[in-house]
């Protein structure tokens, strides 16, 4: 994941600056904010298996954020979970448009929640209630906690796998909801930047006005290059 941190920083900019570009093009007023947060696993503790930034409307503390960021936690399939359970704490704040997850391994399955939350013991985990999941880390999987974001509202999640590997588990993950699509990322290759800057600025885009602004996006990018 070390190479995803490193593309998302060169292309942070680049996310406000092209959607701006676009909406400025298309004469709409309409603004958007953009949050990160970051997934680890069971093997670290409860203030670093989450780390989320701010909501930001413009690309400096973002890029500030992610600067702090070391890849850490590994141990096969991921906590993607723990990572949704940020997602529900902030959709029910405020509905989210929608959710963008990237990653190079499946979400855990239970069986693999309740072993590897014997890392800590079940007692550390089960009386937490950090800011990210205040109700407490429950023993739960990655599509228990969607039900539960989409009991809430309906909200669709884009999922951009790194590795063949996540492919099942992206796919069933963004089709257990409305409008959700999947698809292959590759940040390794010298295209790789590019992809990523056009993966989040169609989703971001497509929230604000649908087809018709990804479609202003594509006949534009020419123009971002120079």
């Amino acid at each position: 994941m070390g190479g995803l941190i490193e593309k998302t920083k060169a292309c942070i900019s680049d996310f406000f600056g092209r959607c701006q570009q676009v909406l400025d093009a298309e004469n709409i007023s309409s603004g958007f904010e953009l949050q990160i947060a970051t997934f680890s696993n069971y093997n670290v503790r409860v203030e670093e298996i989450v780390e989320a930034s701010s909501w930001e409307a413009k690309p400096h503390a973002l890029s500030v954020f992610l600067q702090s960021l070391d890849t850490r936690g590994g141990w096969g399939s991921e906590a993607i979970e723990c990572g949704l359970m940020h997602a529900l704490t902030e959709h029910t704040k405020r509905p989210l448009d929608q959710i963008i997850l990237i990653g190079d391994a499946p979400a855990n399955l239970i069986e693999e929640v309740k072993y590897k939350r014997e890392q800590f013991g079940e007692i550390y985990w089960s009386t937490q209630a950090p800011t990210w999941s205040p109700m407490g880390i429950q023993t739960i999987d990655a599509a228990g906690v969607l039900a539960k974001i989409q009991a809430v509202k309906p909200v669709p999640l884009h999922a951009y796998y790194m590795q063949r590997r996540a492919e099942g588990s992206f796919a069933q993950m963004s089709g257990a909801t409305g409008g959700g699509t999947h698809q292959k990322l590759d940040v390794n290759s010298r295209a790789g930047a590019q992809l990523l800057t056009d993966a989040v600025c169609k989703q971001i885009l497509s929230s604000l006005g649908g087809k018709a602004l990804e479609d202003a996006y594509e006949r534009m990018k020419p123009s971002f290059n120079h």
